[in-house]
């Protein structure tokens, strides 16, 4: 019998090889020999993110289930999957919803499905087997609706804290007031059609509500809002509402908001603004407000320190008037 010519090599040099590797011939050559699995294991566990796209197109054909899941538990440590850019997306569509229903993983802390399609039960699967799970992404998905959203933010608090809904066309108003309600802080809605008219987010945190996360708003290209208001000081740090084309009035009375971005709403003719912590203001392209509102608004946000005003007639104006008022070094006008 001829001697194994590996045999000679120490633990790390071996190491050193495998540390060549990609993801999926770790987990080919992890089931040579024991010592081979031990050695990759010492590898993998400092693999925390796996993304499930196009790479794996080289190995193979028309992947399975039980091949992916075999992949995805492999690494035990794993803290972020993503199914983004899946190639088989015609042949073998439902993976997410395989992986999602079987995989046990108390390290995993947020997926992407890749706009692959989901269904409630893989969600109320995940939930259980993957207690730590605070970050899910649903954008672009077909079957997310209202419904949906409602039944994930029901199963996956209290540890669910970001959602992303981007693309979903039959995302409404009441899937964003719910999210928010029941404890998620960071919610991306981009382009979703049906989120239209006014969005009004008014809810009172409860008095054991913990408040401290970073709260994050993002609706951009939403084209058919055309009112947005928030108050009950809701902690929100940044509001993404911009490219909203139809928007005409903006009201947010929240003491902690620090980011307000609004450029490309070229409709937007009012925008209120109370805040002692505002620090961004970005209303580029925003060509139906006037010189009044934006004299408010600076005057009504003592720490604001930027604002971008590029593209309106009036800019030179209030440049002119923060020199008259010796406001130019402490306010950056764009």
């Amino acid at each position: 019998m001829e001697e194994d010519p590996f045999a000679v090599l120490s633990d790390d040099l071996l190491l050193f090889i495998f540390n060549k590797l990609d993801t999926v011939h770790l987990c080919y050559i992890a089931l040579v020999c024991r010592r081979w699995r031990y050695v990759v294991g010492q590898q993998v566990r400092k693999v925390h993110v796996l993304v499930l796209g196009k790479s794996l197109k080289q190995y193979f054909h028309i992947p399975n289930g039980r091949q992916i899941l075999s992949i995805v538990r492999f690494f035990s440590e794993l803290e972020v999957l993503s199914f983004r850019n899946w190639p088989w997306m015609e042949r073998f569509s439902e993976v997410a919803s395989v992986v999602m229903r079987e995989l046990r993983s108390t390290t995993l802390k947020k997926l992407d499905v890749g706009g692959l399609p989901v269904q409630p039960i893989d969600v109320w699967a995940l939930g259980y087997n993957c207690p730590n799970l605070y970050s899910l992404k649903l954008g672009g998905c077909s079957t997310v609706d209202d419904e949906f959203v409602k039944q994930c933010v029901r199963r996956l608090r209290p540890h669910l804290k970001e959602l992303d809904i981007s693309d979903s066309t039959r995302i409404t108003t009441a899937a964003v007031k719910f999210a928010f309600e029941n404890g998620v802080v960071r919610l991306k809605a981009s382009r979703c059609k049906r989120i239209s008219g006014a969005l009004v987010i008014n809810h009172v945190p409860k008095g054991n509500e913990s408040r401290d996360d970073e709260h994050c708003l993002t609706l951009t290209q939403c084209k058919n809002i055309n009112w947005f208001h928030l108050d009950r000081n809701l902690r929100f740090a940044t509001i993404n509402l911009s490219q909203c084309t139809s928007l005409e009035y903006c009201h947010v009375y929240d003491d902690a908001l620090q980011n307000l971005h609004l450029s490309g709403c070229r409709n937007l003719r009012v925008v209120e603004v109370a805040s002692s912590s505002l620090k961004v203001v970005n209303l580029f392209s925003c060509t139906q407000l006037s010189e009044e509102i934006v004299y408010k608004l600076i005057k009504s946000c003592p720490a604001l320190t930027e604002i971008n005003l590029a593209g309106l007639y009036f800019a030179s104006h209030v440049q002119q008037w923060l020199l008259e008022n010796r406001l130019m070094n402490s306010l950056k006008l764009g």
